[in-house]
């Protein structure tokens, strides 16, 4: 499989729009969100053209803008494509254009597609329309059906250089610190925290992350207690993914340390002066917060699907 870079792939798709070589559909893996849509935001740019008559704006602005009413965008509710969404998209892009010469339906996250709405969707894929183009995006062609893969073609994108992004994030006031722990998360987590980042504010959660860490891994009852009181108002189904995103980081670290550590290294020395469980305890930590990030994206309670992580591996030691 070619992996592409943003430039190259925005480039690979001015070239097959100049030659009217569009494919129906395409998936769109890798990268992360923000490359996609770089990518989508110029192909969509080269296909629908420059200017708009009597619009003070030009169609490239507006499509940068998402002002455009011959692209849509759908993205899942919850942690699911609902068979309703796309029949939705279905419906709408049976209708016709209204502004350019065609229509682009961008399916976000289309891993996320359960059997009625991938079934849903085959039957758009089945039934290609002229000048229709469908665009799905997932970080891997192994989270499709093979039946969704055979009718689409896949374009890999490379993995996003995530040094050049702290940097971005500290040019625009994210502590170096910060930056450092953002890197590690998954965009939708990255987008919440940066657009309303305040230093003090995301201190403090980093600092009830690693006391929670702490009394895990320790196997102390206090983490059980936190779950019902600190840590309850953030226990989101976002906030329950975020803080097992967080606490398998730490685990990693703890797993393969070396002479230093590259990851919030001055609590986790802290932490190991005061004796680290084995390395047993750690695999069976790590095993148990990855079970816990499943039940939450199935839809289980973020706090009870921590509590049984916690007394779970209490009751194993």
């Amino acid at each position: 499989m070619v992996t592409y870079s943003v430039e190259a792939l925005k480039a690979y798709f001015a070239q097959q729009v100049q030659e009217g070589h569009l494919a129906h559909a395409y998936l769109l893996t890798g990268g992360d969100m923000t490359s996609k849509r770089a990518v989508m935001t110029a192909l969509a740019q080269d296909y629908f053209g420059t200017d708009s008559a009597g619009d003070p704006r030009t169609i490239r602005q507006r499509i940068a803008d998402n002002q455009y009413a011959d692209i849509y965008y759908l993205e899942a509710q919850g942690q699911t494509l609902k068979v309703d969404q796309v029949r939705e998209l279905k419906e709408w892009l049976g209708q016709s254009p209204l502004e350019g010469r065609g229509k682009f339906a961008i399916i976000e996250q289309a891993e996320r597609l359960n059997a009625s709405s991938a079934n849903a969707l085959l039957t758009v894929l089945e039934e290609p329309v002229a000048n229709v183009y469908l665009f799905l995006w997932s970080p891997s062609a192994n989270l499709l059906l093979p039946t969704i893969l055979s009718r689409v073609q896949v374009l890999h994108l490379e993995a996003p250089d995530r040094q050049a992004q702290a940097a971005d994030w500290e040019a625009h006031g994210v502590l170096p610190v910060h930056a450092q722990i953002l890197a590690g998360f998954r965009e939708e987590t990255v987008a919440r925290w940066t657009s309303d980042y305040e230093a003090t504010q995301f201190e403090q959660a980093i600092k009830t992350w690693n006391g929670w860490y702490r009394q895990l891994v320790m196997g102390d009852p206090m983490a059980f207690v936190a779950l019902q009181t600190r840590l309850k108002g953030e226990l989101t189904q976002q906030g329950g993914l975020d803080l097992a995103d967080y606490c398998l980081r730490l685990t990693h670290q703890l797993l393969t340390k070396a002479a230093a550590y590259d990851f919030q290294g001055h609590f986790l020395t802290d932490l190991a002066k005061q004796g680290l469980p084995s390395q047993a305890d750690l695999l069976r930590v790590n095993q148990l917060l990855l079970e816990a990030k499943q039940r939450i994206l199935a839809n289980v309670s973020p706090q009870l699907a921590l509590e049984q992580c916690v007394l779970r591996f209490k009751m194993g030691r």
